[in-house]
C-alpha cells in the first residue's frame, strides 16, 4: 500500500521516465538526421573536388562554389573523408591515369594534362609515390602482363 509521498514519488519517476524516453528516441532522430546530413555534405564535397579533377586545384574556387571559406572547406572534407580534399584528388587523379595508361595510347605527357598534373616531371614524380613505378613503368608491365 502506497502513502501518498510514495504515489507523488512513483508518478514523478514515471514523467522522469516518459521525458528521457522522449529524448532518447528525439536523439536517435537527431542523429540519423545528422548522420544524414553528413553523408550529404560529403558527397557535395567529393562531387565538387572531383568536377575540378583536370584544373590545377584552386582549393578557394572549390570552397567558394559550396559556399565555404576555404579552411571551413578544407576542415569539412577531411573530417567527412579522412583525407584533405588535395589529397583526395591527387589519389583521384593518379587513378584516373592508371585507367587512361591502359586504355589510352597517348604519351604520358598528355594523359598528365588530361588529368590536371601540371608537368610530366610532377605527375610522374606523383605517380611513382602512389603507385612504387613511373607511369612508363606502369603501362609497360601492365600490358605484359596482360599479354603474358
Amino acid at each position: 500500500r502506497q502513502t501518498n509521498h510514495e504515489g507523488v514519488i512513483v508518478d514523478w519517476i514515471q514523467e522522469c521516465r516518459g521525458k528521457f524516453d522522449a529524448l532518447v528516441i528525439n536523439a536517435a532522430a537527431y542523429t540519423h538526421t545528422s548522420v544524414a546530413i553528413h553523408d550529404a555534405i560529403k558527397a557535395v564535397q567529393i562531387r565538387t573536388v572531383e568536377a575540378h579533377l583536370s584544373e590545377p586545384c584552386p582549393l578557394a574556387e572549390i570552397a567558394a562554389s559550396v559556399h565555404l571559406s576555404p579552411v571551413y572547406f578544407h576542415n569539412r572534407f577531411r573530417e567527412a573523408t579522412g583525407e584533405t580534399p588535395l589529397s583526395y584528388l591527387t589519389r583521384i587523379r593518379v587513378e584516373k591515369a592508371k585507367v587512361l595508361l591502359l586504355s589510352d595510347s597517348r604519351p604520358t605527357a598528355q594523359i598528365a594534362e588530361q588529368c590536371g598534373f601540371s608537368s610530366d616531371t610532377y605527375f610522374s614524380a606523383v605517380f611513382k609515390k602512389h603507385t612504387g613505378q613511373t607511369p612508363r613503368q606502369y603501362r609497360i608491365r601492365k600490358m605484359k602482363a596482360y599479354w603474358d
